[in-house]
Parts: structure tokens; sequence; C-alpha cells
């Protein structure tokens, strides 16, 4: 709109902004990772604070993670939503752990189950020849087990970083690698089929790209 417009007009994150929309809201997903970066932005203007320092106080520190990097943007300094953070294996699976605990870490809620149910909820799909979906951050791969959906939810970066969530197993499985140049997507996926659900004695599942 034009009022969200001029509220931007001197806002660091504007240049991901166009006033001219596309498509009608909900009628058409694409992937943006800038949108990403805006919902950072907006992080930024409710807490008042950076991006680094909310999410440290609010998430890093309940969990015990302080072994990691975030690098800020080489131009503007800002701490971004979208890419630039360094975690250890270990606390990367924190954060799939903390979804599986539906938002509780210990004796602290971090944020709410309904929250947590939510958000684990597709919103669409992005291209008519693949199955996986999308929401909220997460990506939801299609692996059937028989005729019944698994529920799977995914947290995947550039270079082949791969956090998957399997609520209905309590199962988190990850690959952290440096694949920048020819990641496979559907590898992972294969893995969990192949190999992880058979440990499972789960021997009927399929992966659907």
């Amino acid at each position: 709109s034009d009022a969200m417009n001029m509220w931007l007009s001197n806002d660091p994150y504007r240049y991901i902004f166009n006033k001219d929309m596309r498509y009608p809201p909900g009628e058409k997903y694409v992937y943006q990772g800038a949108m990403s970066v805006l919902l950072g932005g907006l992080i930024e203007r409710v807490t008042e604070k950076d991006l680094k320092t909310y999410t440290n106080e609010a998430l890093f520190s309940p969990l015990n993670i302080v072994n990691y990097h975030w690098f800020p943007h080489e131009i503007t300094g800002d701490f971004l939503g979208s890419s630039g953070l360094y975690l250890t294996s270990r606390d990367f699976a924190k954060l799939g752990q903390l979804y599986l605990n539906k938002g509780q870490w210990n004796d602290q809620r971090i944020f709410s189950e309904k929250w947590a149910d939510a958000s684990l909820i597709p919103k669409g799909r992005f291209w008519e020849d693949r199955n996986i979906q999308y929401g909220h951050n997460w990506w939801f791969s299609l692996i059937k087990v028989g005729d019944k959906r698994l529920s799977i939810a995914g947290m995947r970066r550039s270079g082949g970083q791969n956090m998957s969530t399997i609520p209905d197993l309590q199962l988190i499985f990850l690959i952290t690698s440096g694949n920048y140049q020819q990641q496979d997507e559907d590898y992972p996926l294969e893995l969990i089929v192949n190999y992880v659900l058979p440990s499972l004695d789960i021997t009927n599942a399929t992966y659907y790209p």
C-alpha cells in the first residue's frame, strides 16, 4: 500500500519492497530470501534491538548457544534474517528439538505451543513439477509411508546445510556441508528414506521429489 511504502521510505530494508503487486496476496507462492530480511527488519522495529542482540536474548541464550558467528552485511552492517549465521551441528539441532518440544526448552517457554503447531503447516507449492511445499520459513518435502504422508519440516540453507524434524517420530536429521557449487537438495531426503527410516523398521517409505 502507499502508506506502507511511505513508512518504509527511509528504511534500510526498502530495497526489497515493491509497491506494484503482481499478484493478489495468497494467489501465487514465490520463494524470496529477501522476505526473511524484511521479517528481521520488522523484529528490529518492534524490539528496538538489532536482530543479533534480540535473537541472542530470546533464543540463543535460553538454548545455551554461545559458539556461533553471524556475519553482518558487508555494506549496511545489518544482521540479516536470511543469511550469514554459522552454528555448530549440535546447536543447529537444538532448533529442531525446540520445535519437537513445541516451544519448550527445559523449564522455559520460548514460544507458544500454538505457534509451534501453526508454523509447521505448509502454505503452498512453488514449482508445478515439484512436490515440496513451503511456509513460515520451513520446507515441507513429500515422504509417504505406505499411503500416509509423513510429517517432515526442514530448514534448508546454502551449501547443503539441512536440518529436518519429523514430529511423528520425535526425530531430527541434520547435515552440515560446504557444497556450494553442486548441492543436491534431494540427497538428504533420500538418506532419510533409504537409511534412517529403515533403521527404525520403517521399510515402506517413498520420497517424492
